[in-house]
């Protein structure tokens, strides 16, 4: 079995429920008092389905391949992935961020700056990216007409 912590900070007795792969688990957590909870959910035992998971969104590997080049804030991000809704990207930063994969970096300027990056658990999954690229490139050099 494996399992995975995350941190967060709620206010008493909220509860908070998580969903992956379409329902096929849901975390419960009951934060106490306001205090920091390590939330811990249980993982598949498959670790393609555990990488699915995290990734499975068509945006959050657009996200992933983006931020790979370096920090972007918001807008450059959102036109560097393409025709994304701000909504979507949003959902999606916030999944990620909570999965530990991108880093929010909150400038107390006016306007205010958001800029992501990728956390060193972010940057790890370089190689499925650039792999999925390479992949990409052959499919398309064999089957263009």
């Amino acid at each position: 079995m494996y399992d995975i912590s995350i941190q967060k900070k709620m206010e008493e007795g909220t509860i908070k429920f998580y969903s992956y792969l379409k329902g096929s688990f849901i975390d419960f957590i009951e934060i106490a008092k306001g205090k920091n909870m390590t939330t811990k959910r249980e993982l598949p035992a498959c670790p393609v389905e555990i990488t699915m998971m995290l990734i499975s969104d068509k945006w959050k590997v657009l996200i992933l391949r983006d931020l790979l080049n370096g920090t972007l804030r918001f807008s450059e991000l959102r036109r560097s992935v393409g025709n994304v809704s701000q909504k979507v990207l949003t959902s999606n930063l916030r999944q990620m961020e909570r999965d530990g994969l991108v880093h929010r970096e909150v400038y107390p300027e006016v306007p205010p700056r958001v800029e992501y990056s990728l956390t060193e658990v972010g940057e790890s999954l370089r190689p499925i990216i650039d792999a999925m690229k390479t992949w990409g490139n052959h499919y398309r050099n064999e089957h263009e007409f």
